[in-house]
């Protein structure tokens, strides 16, 4: 039985029965960020840190890493009592143009919002940023995905064949224990988004 007492919610469980044991005695709570601050909050407050697709390779290891560190000290925590995690965008495919192409479509939804500029910022991408922000104020698409180039490709996404988005990964291991891949899915085909996902799960899940 389980009674608790809150300000807005009372709950009373008698009578209740498990029907099987839990998988975990409590569940972990993750906290999300982009900014320095929001990242700092997540190490001293939550069990873990989820970083936005946007969040590179070097932004997570020279800006956020280090306000995780400091979150970490005034809460008191160790790191090995801390889960690093980040979403990235993944593209497999063993026609590599067609990876780029669908990754730079997600880059192009992502370079829009200005919440999610020092990232950009920090890898010099200022100017492709502001061209990627009037196509979509023009609803132009397709200048917005043409806009973005095979460098942002490489800051901000894995793409290329099974073999090639595995060594990319290996990459991120010195900085986060958890990586979250994730197929681009923005103006792009279902199907293709689909074929994406597959190759995810062919290529890393086992």
């Amino acid at each position: 039985d389980y009674i608790f007492e809150g300000e807005y919610y009372k709950i009373n469980t008698k009578g209740y029965y498990r029907a099987y044991k839990p998988i975990r005695d409590s569940i972990p709570i993750f906290l999300a960020g982009v900014g320095q601050y929001m990242t700092q909050a997540s190490a001293e407050v939550a069990d873990g840190y989820i970083g936005h697709v946007v969040c590179t390779r070097d932004y997570l290891k020279d800006i956020l890493l280090k306000r995780i560190k400091i979150g970490l000290k005034y809460s008191g925590k160790l790191r090995n009592d801390f889960t690093v995690s980040s979403i990235i965008t993944c593209a497999i495919s063993n026609d590599i143009r067609e990876a780029i192409e669908a990754a730079k479509a997600t880059i192009a939804f992502y370079a829009t919002v200005r919440t999610y500029e020092p990232p950009f910022k920090m890898h010099g991408f200022e100017e492709q940023c502001i061209k990627i922000r009037d196509a979509y104020f023009e609803r132009d698409i397709r200048s917005m995905i043409s806009n973005v180039t095979d460098e942002m490709v490489e800051a901000f996404s894995v793409c290329g064949t099974a073999e090639q988005c595995r060594s990319k990964i290996n990459e991120y291991k010195d900085i986060i224990d958890l990586p979250i891949l994730s197929a681009p899915h923005y103006f792009i085909d279902s199907d293709l988004v689909m074929k994406f996902q597959n190759s995810i799960l062919e290529t890393f899940g086992n």
